[in-house]
């Protein structure tokens, strides 16, 4: 079954929600890529002179239609549309190798002047002694017991199916702490730190197990871990120009990981009173942190950005509050659209991408205080093939929405594909969705016939929500949930196919 990846809202407002995953499929929209062959190209070869005078002007969007198939009504309603209908560049763009010297700028912007430390798996015989005794304590048997029970206490597995899990758990931390007896037997009293080289090394020289693989060593690493605001930190910047596909990325979190049973014993409490809140974020709250994020942009000399996205979130193992936030480059004064990041970039066929969307992570606590980072997809402009391109008006712009939207056909959302033994309450015979927001922008698409050359052109992206009902007009399930819209429909506004964002 295909699925539409309808994640994000480009919404630049507060939404507290809860962190849990849901198991709803989504719908995959029919498209209409490549299929006016030679429309786009021609289009780049003749430039459009803009009106003189005219001005952006304010428009409503609002219709009823149903899909070709009977089964899908739309429903769009945008009373606050601005949109002039001039011309508009279209940038061909490619991927940028990250540099040592980039990555320490970053680095500075995060962390100021706090000394990084080249990372290493290597564990001095205290700090494995430490994991010996933890996992002494959690390999007991009765200890596991108690804690199996209190997991799935109320549910209905049998008491077999618990012993099954209990032995499980028993065997891998045994064989987990076998491991470090092995090693405590060979381990040093302690570990030279080295400072971090800012230098980029093939994935064996972090993890040694992997050294025989040449296709991950293509792959390379700059790793440290720092200690910041009282807190164990990792930053790491991958730089992958592969054939097959392309990687580039700056990172940095709260280092939970390392050695993560103790330091959750020693930092449970700093992490929970400095990066969480047990209120609610406040809508002043988010102004700050949205204006805290642009300030930590202009300082790693990145270019242009703009938050697309500031949320609220809860996490539940902590009780407590934290701010996400998604941020997008300008390119010639046009923010790039916020889009669903790919889930995947290794596929090989003609229109997948093997390269992520370009965007900037942050998370703080609703005080501001810095958690993580994430820079991922950086791109380099090299060329402007049209700085003015002629586009749709917006009569043909949404005669084109409707044409696109009316290809879609109830099989796309049936939470159980083609299965004819699918419980009828559970099969979707209609589908009511709402279309509330209309976003102008460049959006990212393929050059043809090149691996890892693309252009932004302009574009339009509708967003909103679906509700399906069964045959017996029952409510199944309305996507997305807690009044969030997510993207439906991305548009190229110069020659009208739509853009397949989710590959």
């Amino acid at each position: 079954m295909n699925t539409k990846k309808l994640v994000s809202a480009i919404l630049c407002v507060l939404s507290v929600a809860s962190l849990f995953s849901g198991c709803q499929a989504t719908p995959d929209t029919a498209v209409v890529v490549g299929k006016n062959d030679g429309v786009f190209e021609s289009a780049l070869n003749s430039s459009a002179e803009p009106v003189e005078g005219a001005n952006t002007e304010t428009f409503s969007y609002t219709n009823t239609f149903t899909s070709t198939d009977g089964k899908i009504e739309f429903n769009i309603n945008d009373n606050s549309i601005e949109y002039s209908g001039n011309p508009m560049p279209v940038l061909r763009v490619t991927p940028h190798s990250i540099t040592p010297e980039e990555a320490k700028t970053v680095y500075t912007a995060l962390f100021g002047d706090t000394p990084a430390y080249e990372y290493t798996e290597e564990l001095t015989k205290s700090e494995i002694e430490e994991e010996i005794l933890y996992y002494q304590q959690i390999s007991d048997y009765d200890y596991i017991v108690e804690e199996t029970e209190k997991e799935y206490e109320g549910s209905t597995i049998s008491e077999a199916e618990k012993e099954e899990i209990i032995q499980l758990r028993l065997e891998s931390r045994l064989e987990s702490l076998a491991m470090y007896e092995e090693m405590y037997e060979t381990a040093d009293d302690e570990i030279e730190i080295q400072e971090c080289q800012w230098t980029f090394y093939p994935w064996s020289h972090y993890e040694p197990a992997f050294a025989d693989n040449e296709n991950l060593n293509q792959t390379k690493w700059i790793k440290a871990t720092l200690e910041y605001n009282d807190l164990p930190f990792a930053f790491s910047v991958t730089n992958r120009e592969a054939e097959d596909y392309r990687v580039q990325i700056i990172w940095a979190n709260v280092n939970d990981s390392e050695s993560a049973p103790v330091m959750l014993e020693e930092k449970l409490e700093t992490i929970e009173s400095t990066l969480y809140s047990k209120e609610e974020p406040t809508q002043e709250q988010a102004d700050n942190v949205k204006q805290l994020a642009l300030d930590y942009i202009e300082k790693m000399d990145i270019g242009e950005w703009e938050i697309t996205e500031c949320l609220g979130l809860y996490e539940e193992y902590f009780d407590g509050y934290y701010f996400r936030l998604t941020a997008t480059p300008v390119y010639y004064g046009i923010p790039v659209t916020n889009l669903p990041q790919l889930s995947a970039i290794t596929g090989q066929e003609e229109y997948d991408s093997n390269y992520y969307y370009e965007e900037i992570i942050f998370e703080f606590s609703p005080d501001g205080e810095f958690r993580y980072f994430n820079y991922n997809g950086a791109l380099d402009v090299v060329e402007v093939p049209n700085e003015s391109v002629a586009v749709m008006s917006f009569d043909e712009m949404t005669e084109r929405i409707e044409t696109q939207l009316s290809l879609d056909d109830i099989g796309m959302y049936q939470l159980f594909g083609d299965d004819p033994n699918a419980p009828a309450e559970l099969t979707t015979d209609k589908v009511v969705m709402d279309i509330t927001d209309m976003e102008f922008g460049f959006a990212r698409t393929k050059v043809k016939d090149e691996r890892f050359d693309f252009y932004l052109v302009p574009s339009v992206t509708l967003s909103g929500s679906y509700t399906a009902y069964n045959s017996g007009g029952e409510e199944i399930y309305t996507y997305p949930e807690n009044g969030r819209s997510d993207v439906v429909l991305v548009l190229n506004l110069v020659d009208g196919t739509a853009i397949n964002y989710a590959q």
